[in-house]
């Protein structure tokens, strides 16, 4: 049976309760963090038998969080001029992001503000002025 998307961006505790909160709105941005990132969705064909595209991911983090990020992303390896910050290490911190969203656990999970205020920091440290 295929998932729609709707379901794979629904927290695990809304399969529980049905009640909505702020903190799986963090869930959802997190899972769509992880398919930008990823390349990867929800529904594609390798998540079965209970694994999850967090869990793929997290898997593999972060020693080989490169294994498991869209490859076009990683397709300039260069250094970030004079910040020497990586594009892998500016991937894998946003990736850390999307992780720390999609915890299991509602009360684990940061908070919106915290993800913005981290992924702005990401994007200070990793953009070319």
């Amino acid at each position: 049976m295929k998932k729609n998307n709707l379901s794979v961006h629904c927290t695990p505790e809304y399969g529980t309760t049905g009640k909505v909160s702020t903190q799986g709105d963090v869930y959802s941005f997190g899972i769509t963090l992880l398919e930008i990132f990823s390349g990867r969705l929800p529904t594609d064909d390798i998540f079965r038998d209970g694994l999850t595209l967090p869990g793929f991911i997290s898997a593999a983090f972060p020693d080989k969080t490169e294994e498991v990020l869209d490859p076009t992303l990683l397709a300039t390896k260069e250094s970030n001029g004079d910040s020497g910050v990586s594009v892998q290490d500016c991937l894998v911190s946003a990736v850390r992001v999307g992780l720390s969203c999609t915890r299991a656990a509602q009360y684990e999970r940061m908070s919106m503000r915290d993800a913005a205020i981290e992924l702005r920091a990401i994007r200070d440290a990793c953009v070319r002025a």
